[in-house]
């Protein structure tokens, strides 16, 4: 029995969990953007080269990969903030960390629909389900930030 200034094992795991998303986030953030940056040079290339049609389609591929880069950062840097919150039992972290799951998963989904939900995506997927799961349905964990 855990006594009542410790924090629960499952707000424990659901940290631990936004530290790793965010690890991830952060590194497919910084490989788009990388990505984009080439592109966008190869976009750069193929308009001096007279080649209109090619520049235009590489600069919208460079456009999203540099936008995508810079969603997955900053729900990387979410994903830290509310890992933080939820090891020193901040009351918003609990909100936080149910729109963060919420958004793993719409943000997975749509990447299903656009033919790119690969084994890790559908690992974050069932992580992102089994947090929210628990945030809203484990009494210690919902005590643990005031919400029971």
């Amino acid at each position: 029995m855990q006594s009542q200034d410790s924090l629960p094992n499952t707000v424990i795991l659901i940290g631990v969990y936004k530290i790793i998303l965010a690890l991830f986030l952060l590194c497919v953030g910084a490989a788009a953007i990388g990505c984009g940056a080439v592109t966008g040079l190869v976009a750069d290339l193929a308009g001096q080269a007279g080649e209109a049609e090619a520049a235009v389609a590489t600069g919208v591929v460079s456009l999203i990969s540099s936008v995508a880069g810079l969603l997955s950062l900053v729900c990387g840097v979410a994903a830290i903030v509310v890992a933080v919150g939820l090891f020193t039992r901040k009351s918003w972290a609990y909100m936080g960390a149910l729109v963060l799951n919420g958004a793993v998963i719409v943000l997975q989904i749509l990447n299903l629909l656009a033919g790119g939900l690969g084994i890790p995506g559908l690992i974050f997927v069932v992580l992102s389900g089994a947090a929210i799961y628990v945030l809203l349905t484990d009494q210690t964990t919902k005590q643990a930030f005031g919400q029971a």
